[in-house]
């Protein structure tokens, strides 16, 4: 059995998202304490023999959890459920949020797959998304993990924003290749 979590905040709104996600901070406080108490309500509907496999973090934008929220989480799934997360775990990421000590604290957690929406490597495609990071934020947050030993990465890139020209994408396409990253979503705008 596969555990999806959708974590529905975010910094700031992007322009092309059409996904459940929440700006404000005030429902933030009342999030974990809620999914923890659906964990414990839900446990029920697992079928007899079956566990906990692969998880997800969803979102929104999981990484704006802080390691100690997801720690909890992690807790209250290892005693609720039959898992030994040695499966994929997944947590989706914005570059912005990776910082040295966030990275380190993942580490430290199941967390063996991030998924990073770097969405373009060119700053001005990022300002047109009403992205909050920026190229360079880009490289930095990608080196950070790699350094910390989670090679296991994906990258979300949009294509056909107005006036990409093929050219710019290929850059894109070229600038992944270059970073040694396994995995790449791309997704039409």
């Amino acid at each position: 059995m596969n555990l999806y979590i959708h974590v529905p905040f975010c910094a700031s709104r992007c322009t092309y998202c059409d996904f459940y996600t929440l700006t404000g901070k005030g429902l933030r406080q009342a999030f974990v304490p809620a999914l923890l108490a659906e964990l414990r309500l839900r446990r029920s509907e697992l079928p007899e023999g079956e566990s906990i496999e692969h998880i997800y973090f969803g979102g929104g934008t999981p990484s704006q959890l802080s390691i100690e929220e997801l720690r909890t989480i992690f807790a209250t799934i290892a005693e609720e459920y039959p898992t030994d997360f040695s499966h994929e775990i997944t947590i989706e990421c914005n570059p912005d949020d990776l910082t040295e000590d966030y990275v380190q604290g993942l580490t430290s957690l199941p967390i063996n797959r991030v998924s990073m929406g770097v969405q373009s490597f060119f700053d001005e495609d990022l300002r047109f998304l009403n992205r909050r990071h920026t190229s360079r934020q880009v490289s930095e947050s990608i080196s950070l993990l790699q350094h910390a030993g989670i090679t296991n990465l994906s990258i979300d890139l949009i294509y056909g924003l107005p006036d990409q020209t093929l050219e710019r994408w290929s850059a894109n396409i070229e600038q992944f290749l270059a970073l040694s990253i396994p995995h790449l979503s791309a997704y039409h705008l």
